[in-house]
């Protein structure tokens, strides 16, 4: 059993989640799996692929007297990159938002963001019944909190840095709530984001639905199980209060809008393209 106080496993950490990162950077490029970011410049994107070795990784970490099997993490977590590569890869502009894939669905075509919406709603309610065998209301309830973080910090990728920052505030705040069983997996998440940073901060690459599904899919999955009942009721208010805001507002015309969240938005990131 691995220990994160000891310098030996985030070495080792930092070792795998380069790796990761890089194997995928070069997958995307060898593929073409390129898409036009914020610019207009393609660039490659599906880069957070490379965040599935510290997940797999983070079973090594994990404590031995866990409530869930240490196989369901990396598991759900791995089903929401696949979906999300899918989106990244096939999905379409035609349609945005939930209201938007969920009102093309009614009308009978099944776009990849509908198909997201379903199989990981499937997935994250399967994993909160996993949980709370003997509690199904509460594993409804679980499963919720996973589905709609999982989407939580694609709603923040849309510039470069954002989704990072958005993830790492949650992810200090995570931490300093408590410690349980999913807190070696959380910052061995962390790590690969920081690994990963150089390259999103430079606008040289995205992380895409692949990688923003697995932080989002990470941190809800810590609320699911490591916060109280009523808390995690609160949770689930505040993550369906900010699904119907973005639907509505736009959070970039916002960031932009007020000077604090503006810098904030674009701190430490590269003011010209990277070729």
């Amino acid at each position: 059993m691995l220990s994160l106080a000891q310098p030996l496993p985030v070495l080792l950490l930092l070792l795998v989640a380069g790796a990761g990162v890089a194997a995928a950077y070069g997958l995307c490029v060898g593929l073409n799996w390129r898409t036009p970011n914020w610019q207009g410049r393609a660039i490659p994107s599906s880069v957070g692929l490379g965040f599935l070795s510290v997940v797999w990784a983070g079973v090594l970490l994990g404590t031995r007297d866990a409530a869930a099997p240490r196989w369901l993490l990396p598991a759900g977590v791995t089903c929401f990159a696949a979906l999300g590569l899918l989106d990244d890869r096939l999905g379409s502009r035609e349609f945005s938002g939930l209201r938007g894939h969920v009102r093309a669905l009614l009308r009978g075509k099944l776009t990849t963001g509908a198909l997201k919406l379903l199989c990981g709603t499937g997935v994250a309610l399967a994993a909160g019944l996993l949980l709370y065998r003997q509690e199904p209301l509460r594993g409804v309830v679980a499963g919720a909190v996973i589905a709609l973080s999982a989407n939580l910090v694609n709603l923040l990728d849309c510039r470069p840095s954002r989704a990072l920052k958005g993830f790492w505030l949650l992810a200090a705040l995570t931490l300093a709530a408590g410690n349980h069983e999913l807190r070696p997996w959380l910052m061995a998440l962390v790590v690969a984001t920081v690994v990963y940073a150089p390259l999103d901060f430079r606008c040289c690459a995205m992380m895409g639905d692949a990688g923003s599904n697995q932080l989002g899919a990470v941190l809800g999955s810590c609320w699911a199980l490591g916060a109280m009942f009523p808390v995690q009721l609160a949770l689930l208010a505040l993550l369906l209060g900010f699904h119907v805001f973005t639907e509505r507002y736009s959070v970039t015309a916002i960031a932009d809008a007020h000077p604090a969240l503006r810098w904030l938005d674009r701190l430490g990131v590269a003011t010209r393209a990277e070729p």
